[in-house]
């Protein structure tokens, strides 16, 4: 799968030329950073595929993060959040006259009048081709290690106060008998 992942990127990145949209090994190490640390989620750098960075000034603070593992989105005087890239169904790019919007599963992610329009719709194509190809992958993968994927993700929820100890454990034994 990360073979057919860096190909994807490999063919957008020559296709994509903008001063705001950065492919992995090519973005500036501050820029990297900046994101990770600002809206990166629990990835950290060596997981990050691409940077949209939504900002005047050029810090990456504001804008879209695709790792390995989903898209982390930082919009300007909104709570960071991130999608699993598992989890999407469907991504969607409106081209306004002034900005570009990003919906995933139907509702509204980013929005940038940073990137260029045709490299933003660019951008949306590859993560579809990138979604698509993770799905395609966890349809093969052994239910145990599906299992211990949703073991992780149960922890992460149980360490951010999002779960109860209570529900945690059950939630847990019926994962770890799929093992």
């Amino acid at each position: 799968m990360e073979e057919e992942i860096q190909e994807i990127l490999a063919t957008y990145r020559s296709n994509v030329n903008d001063d705001k949209i950065f492919f992995h090994p090519h973005i500036p190490p501050k820029k990297l950073a900046n994101a990770v640390s600002e809206f990166g989620g629990s990835d950290d750098v060596d997981d990050v595929l691409a940077l949209v960075d939504n900002t005047v000034f050029g810090n990456a603070k504001d804008g879209l993060l695709l790792t390995r593992s989903a898209v982390h989105v930082h919009n300007m005087l909104e709570a960071p959040f991130h999608v699993l890239l598992g989890d999407i169904k469907d991504v969607q790019f409106q081209e306004g006259l002034l900005e570009c919007v990003f919906t995933i599963n139907d509702t509204y992610i980013f929005r940038s009048n940073m990137a260029k329009k045709s490299n933003a719709a660019l951008f949306a194509e590859m993560l579809t081709a990138i979604v698509d190809t993770v799905k395609r992958h966890a349809a093969n993968t052994a239910p145990t290690q599906r299992a211990k994927e949703a073991l992780r993700a149960l922890k992460e929820l149980f360490d951010e106060g999002l779960l109860t100890e209570a529900e945690y454990t059950q939630k847990r034994q019926i994962l770890v008998a799929q093992i």
